[in-house]
This record gives structure tokens, C-alpha cells and sequence, in this order.
């Protein structure tokens, strides 16, 4: 038998926890699941958050219908007004400086860390599915196009890609090396700063969603995720398939974790010689909906949900998060 309370936090939100009974477990409690507060109308349940990135001293979470919300330290999360009503598929920020880019070619540039957004004539009318500031350096990709900055975001160029192009759907900084990967396992590398691309030998065939690096407490590896289970590690001798029993169709992978489709949440967990040691699969829940992005201990995904996750979480046999 299992029973759902509500209980308001002083974050101005509403604290989902869920509490199970199962044989061999015993009482266990779900990972809590932060609901932006629909009482004070900041976004309804059927928006849903696609990207999320720490600021200064918070987070802010980006989504459908141009949807934007900032907190701010244990602040309430405010709405901030975007300039724009597409869905807005992903976020990243370097300094005070945050990008935020989503469908029909929007691009949305802050400034003063999210709290005010500009948007900017970036010629585009595809989607554009992720953005990486790292430095002066950054990175737009999206369905057939990718575009490069040198000075961190005032100014953006069209990039040279490979004859055919791609359904890009991520990218990310290895030292001086750019990756991006896409849809039918396409990876695609630049060791100009992004202005050129060359495609890679991929391992696997299955759409990419993701890239980035992962590990418990520390960056151990850049991987790339995607469908079928499909997970990637860049090693020295190029990208290699990791093998593992965890079934799903991953949407992002970024410090301690993985998240997809269906609620699913998995950790990298590593040895002491920082290899990874096992992927351990926390749970999965599909009334959670989908989860497309991660950071800290945050997922964010559908019916503006936020889902608070930790490394002490373990899956019982009846699938349900119980503590270890």
C-alpha cells in the first residue's frame, strides 16, 4: 500500500513524498519531487522543463512555451520574462552570461545571470537543441547547423560541417576538443574552437541525445547517452560502448547522473583508480514523466517538474526508490 503527502516548503513550492511497502524492502521513501508552486501561478503543470544550469548561488530551469523560472540560493522560484513563447530545449552560462536556445532558431542571451534576457536575430529557422559557453569559446547545435563563437557569445558565425550535416542534439568541451553528437549515432569532433567539423567512427547506431562528463563527486569521463540504453565513454583509443543491463532511452548525462525517458535516474558510480565501477540504476517512475536534463541533485522534465535525487538511493526488486 502506498500513500502520497504534500507538504509545503519554505521554497515556495510543494514537497511530493511518496511512501511504500514492499516484500523484502520494508518502509522506504521515494526521492522528494519539487513542483514549482502552481498557487502562485509561476508556470502550470502542463509546461514542461527541458534544461536546467547552476547560476550564482542557484539554478535556473527553461522550458515550453518560452518558459523561464529562476531561484535564487532557498529563494522561490520566479518567473522570468523570456522575449520569446517557443519551447526552449536548453541552457548554459559561463560568469554572469547565459544562453538559452530552442525551437525555430530562438536564441535568448542574459547578461546579469538570468535575471533579464535579450533575444537574438541568429538567422536560424531550425531547432537548436543544445549550447555550450566554456571560456570565450561557444557552441550552438541544432537540426543540420551548428554555430561557433570566439568571444564567448557577443558574436555568433555559421560553422563548416560534414557533407550530409545532422541532427545534432548535443555538445561538449574535452580540453581543446569539441564534441557533438546526433541522431543514427553520429559524432562529430572540431579542434578549431568549433568553427570546422569532421565526423568520427560511431560505435552504435542508435539516436544520441546527450554528451557530457560524469562521475560521483568528481568528472571521471565524457560520455554520450542515448536511446537503447546506449552509453558511450570517450577513451584513448576513441568512443567505446559501455555494457550494462539498465534498459531505457537516456536524455542527459552531467556529474553524478543519467536521466531519461519514464523517470529513469542512474549513477556512475567509480573505483579509486577514478574508472568507472558500475552504473547503478536509482529508479525509475514513469508517473514522474520524462526527464531531459540534470544538474546538482536536480532533474527537471515534464508537468514542470524538478525531482530531487541522491547517490543513497538504490532500486528494489518491485521498482520503486527505497533507501539502502
Amino acid at each position: 500500500m502506498s500513500d502520497r503527502r504534500w507538504i509545503r516548503t519554505g521554497l515556495g513550492v510543494l514537497l511530493a513524498v511518496a511512501s511504500l511497502e514492499l516484500a523484502g524492502c520494508g518502509p522506504c521513501e521515494g526521492p522528494g519531487e519539487l513542483i514549482i508552486d502552481l498557487d502562485d501561478a509561476v508556470i502550470p503543470a502542463t509546461m514542461h522543463l527541458r534544461g536546467i544550469v547552476r547560476i550564482d548561488g542557484g539554478h535556473l530551469a527553461v522550458g515550453t512555451s518560452g518558459v523561464i523560472v529562476r531561484r535564487q540560493s532557498d529563494s522561490d522560484w520566479t518567473p522570468i520574462g523570456s522575449m520569446s513563447i517557443a519551447e526552449l530545449l536548453a541552457v548554459d552560462q559561463w560568469g554572469p552570461r547565459i544562453i538559452v536556445v530552442g525551437r525555430d532558431g530562438t536564441v535568448l542571451r542574459s547578461d546579469d545571470d538570468g535575471l533579464t534576457f535579450e533575444a537574438l536575430d541568429f538567422g536560424a529557422i531550425e531547432d537548436l537543441h543544445a549550447v555550450l559557453l566554456d571560456g570565450q569559446r561557444g557552441v550552438i547545435v541544432g537540426d543540420q547547423q551548428i554555430a561557433w563563437s570566439s568571444d564567448g557569445g557577443d558574436s555568433w558565425s555559421p560553422a563548416s560541417l560534414p557533407a550530409g550535416g545532422a541532427a545534432l542534439r548535443g555538445v561538449a568541451a574535452d580540453g581543446e576538443t569539441l564534441w557533438a553528437v546526433a541522431l543514427a549515432g553520429v559524432l562529430l569532433r572540431s579542434d578549431d574552437d568549433g568553427a570546422s567539423w569532421s565526423a568520427i567512427a560511431s560505435p552504435v547506431s542508435a539516436d544520441l541525445w546527450a554528451i557530457g562528463y560524469a562521475g560521483v563527486d568528481l568528472e571521471v569521463g565524457l560520455y554520450a547517452v542515448g536511446d537503447g540504453g546506449t552509453i558511450l565513454r570517450l577513451e584513448s583509443s576513441g568512443w567505446t560502448v559501455i555494457d550494462h543491463e539498465i534498459d531505457g532511452d537516456f536524455r542527459a548525462v552531467r556529474g553524478n547522473y543519467i536521466v531519461g525517458l519514464g523517470g529513469l535516474v542512474v549513477a556512475v558510480e567509480i573505483d579509486e583508480g577514478s574508472e568507472p565501477q558500475r552504473l547503478l540504476e536509482l529508479g525509475r517512475d514513469p508517473a514522474r514523466g520524462d526527464l531531459w536534463d540534470v544538474v546538482d541533485e536536480l532533474a527537471v522534465g515534464d508537468q514542470s517538474r524538478l525531482t530531487t535525487i541522491g547517490v543513497d538511493w538504490v532500486v528494489a526488486s518491485g521498482g520503486a526508490f527505497c533507501r539502502g
